[in-house]
């Protein structure tokens, strides 16, 4: 989306993810990978500005991974809606 955020690319962009169990849920489930995202921007910007990241624990990294996986997929299904 060429935005440096994830609460950038939902706002400016009207970045819309499809995939919701049903329309109803829709909002709720674009707010919750919108905060996904935004979880992760700030998970990335703690451990890459700092020397020691204080990852010891290789499950702790698996974590990091798998929830950066999960969003990386949702994302695969964003769409622009326009106005």
């Amino acid at each position: 989306t060429s935005h440096e955020t994830g609460s950038e690319a939902f706002g400016k962009d009207k970045l819309h993810i499809k995939g919701a169990a049903a329309q109803n849920v829709d909002r709720d489930f674009n707010e919750g990978v919108k905060f996904l995202t935004m979880a992760i921007d700030n998970f990335k910007n703690e451990k890459g500005h700092t020397s020691d990241a204080k990852i010891d624990e290789p499950q702790r990294a698996y974590e990091y991974l798998t929830i950066s996986s999960l969003a990386m997929n949702l994302l695969d299904q964003a769409e622009i809606v326009a106005d």
